[in-house]
C-alpha cells in the first residue's frame, strides 16, 4: 500500500540529503516528519526549514530504549517514555523534545494492520501519497498534526537513513512497527555491517530497501523539483546552503566543517571573473 499521509517518518541525518528528503516528503502531504542529527548547528538547520515536526539528537533515541528495555525488565517499575511536545507559535518553527507516532499505529484499534507497498517507483520508497488538498508546503505543521506523540517501540512506519552511519541506523531499528520500512540513502563505509533480527523481518513483515541512482525517473525529478521550487522548499535560506565567491573557499570549508551550512554554492560569475 502508499505510505499513508499520517504515516511517522524518522530521517536520519539532517544534512543536504536528509533535508531535501525532508521537502520530498512534506511536498508530497506528510506531516508527521522527524530528523535526527547529532551536529547541533545541523539540527538548527532542520529546525529553521520548517519540513520536520520534531528534531532531535541521537542521545534521545538511546535514553529512551534503555527506560524500555528496564521496563521490561522490572514490570513492576514504571518507567516514563519520552513525549514530544509541538507548539507553534505563528510562522515560528516547532519545538520539540523528541520524535515518535502513535504506537498503536494512528487508528486506536491496537493494531498497526498496514503493509507498506514494495517495488518503489521513486527514490526507492514505497509509494507516496499525493499531496494533501488544501495543504500547502509552508502551512503551519499544527494544523494537520496533534499536540504530542510517544517514542517507543514500534511507533514509526518509516526510517530513511541519509546519514551512512551503521550505528545510528542499527539503534533506531527498534522504533520501526509493524509492516514498516527502513531506506538506505547514507553511503555507508564499505566494510560496514549492521545487525538485524531476522525474526523481526519475518514477524513485524519489515522491508528494506535502498536507493543510489534510480534509472528512468529523471522525468519524475524535474516535476519534483518543479513543484518543490514553486512551493519555495529549495529556497537556499531554507535549506541552510552558504553561498560564496571563488575566493572565499577556505571560509566555505570552515563552515561546512563546523556544520554550520548544509552544502557550500559558489558564484560562477565571480570564477569567470577570476579566470578571465
Amino acid at each position: 500500500r502508499p505510505l499513508r499521509p499520517q504515516a511517522c517518518v524518522l530521517v536520519l541525518g539532517a544534512g543536504i540529503a536528509g533535508l531535501l528528503w525532508g521537502a520530498l516528503l512534506r511536498h508530497r502531504g506528510h506531516r508527521n516528519l522527524f530528523a535526527c542529527d547529532k551536529e547541533a548547528s545541523r539540527r538548527e538547520i532542520a529546525k529553521r526549514c520548517g519540513f520536520f515536526r520534531g528534531v532531535i539528537g541521537p542521545e534521545i533515541i538511546v535514553e529512551t530504549e534503555a527506560a524500555e528495555r528496564d521496563s521490561e525488565c522490572d514490570e513492576s517499575e514504571s518507567v516514563p517514555r519520552q513525549i514530544v511536545e509541538v507548539r507553534s507559535e505563528g510562522k515560528d518553527n516547532e519545538k520539540e523534545k523528541g520524535i515518535g507516532g502513535d504506537k498503536n499505529g494512528g487508528d486506536g484499534s491496537g493494531k498497526r494492520h498496514q503493509t507498506l507497498s514494495e517495488n518503489a517507483r521513486h527514490c526507492g520508497v514505497s509509494g507516496l501519497s499525493e499531496p494533501a488538498r488544501g495543504v500547502s508546503g509552508s502551512e503551519s505543521l499544527s494544523a494537520s498534526v496533534s499536540s504530542s506523540l510517544q517514542l517507543s517501540a514500534g511507533c514509526l512506519d518509516l526510517i530513511v537513513d541519509c546519514s551512512g552511519c551503521p550505528s545510528a541506523i542499527e539503534g533506531s531499528l527498534w522504533l520501526l512497527g509493524m509492516g514498516g520500512q527502513l531506506h538506505l540513502f547514507g553511503l555507508c563505509p564499505q566494510s560496514s555491517l549492521i545487525r538485524i533480527s531476522p525474526f523481526d523481518l519475518l514477524m513485524k513483515e519489515w522491508t528494506v530497501s535502498a536507493g543510489l541512482l534510480a534509472p528512468q525517473t529523471f522525468p519524475d525529478a524535474i516535476e519534483y523539483a518543479q513543484g518543490l521550487s514553486e512551493s519555495g522548499c529549495l529556497r537556499g535560506e531554507v535549506l541552510g546552503l552558504g553561498f560564496y565567491r571563488l575566493g572565499e573557499f577556505e571560509s566555505a570549508f570552515n563552515d561546512l566543517q563546523a556544520a554550520s551550512i548544509s552544502k557550500a554554492v559558489f558564484d560562477m560569475e565571480s570564477a569567470r571573473a577570476c579566470l578571465s
